[in-house]
């Protein structure tokens, strides 16, 4: 009787105070094709990057999994279990034609080191700040006629919030 093998889990080496982890999303022509990664320590105004906006949906529902190989030992690979709409950003904005480094909180925080998780998450506003560019992931559209038009009033709000947030809070 053959053995099912269990998918490793990915073990989050320790992250140094006031250091990040950044997201290298290995590329691929098929959107059909797994996430791969490698997760890279960083000071956040080291080497540019990129951060993801999004929405975690069930935080205990786990659609899909990201596979992460930091090096060439059996011990810095492993895969994280993301959710649904994290995987689909993921594979949305993962480039063709070379890695793509994105801070994204699921993955690069290890979500089970509560102390970590309270130190980044102070971080988060340097984070986003320190980011060549945020990228949001609204969700993917079921019915495009109808949903596409609430995105782009979505889409328009952040671009005023961007120019004037205070004045756009006042408003709410």
């Amino acid at each position: 009787m053959a053995t099912i093998q269990m998918p490793r889990k990915y073990k989050y080496p320790h992250l140094p105070n006031q250091c990040i982890r950044v997201l290298e999303l290995q590329p691929e022509t098929s959107a059909d094709a797994g996430l791969r990664c490698r997760l890279v320590v960083q000071k956040i105004d080291n080497i540019p990057y990129e951060a993801l906006s999004y929405v975690w949906g069930k935080p205990t529902v786990y659609h899909s999994a990201i596979y992460c190989q930091d090096g060439t030992d059996e011990d810095d690979e492993g895969e994280i279990r993301i959710g649904g709409n994290l995987t689909r950003a993921l594979i949305a904005y993962r480039l063709t034609d070379r890695p793509r480094r994105i801070w994204v909180d699921a993955i690069c925080i290890n979500q089970d080191d509560l102390a970590e998780r309270q130190a980044q998450v102070r971080m988060m506003g340097a984070i986003f700040h320190g980011a060549q560019q945020v990228l949001c992931w609204l969700g993917g559209f079921k019915n495009p006629e109808l949903e596409e038009p609430a995105a782009l009033i979505a889409i328009g709000f952040l671009r005023q919030f961007n120019i004037d947030p205070a004045g756009e809070l006042r408003k709410v």
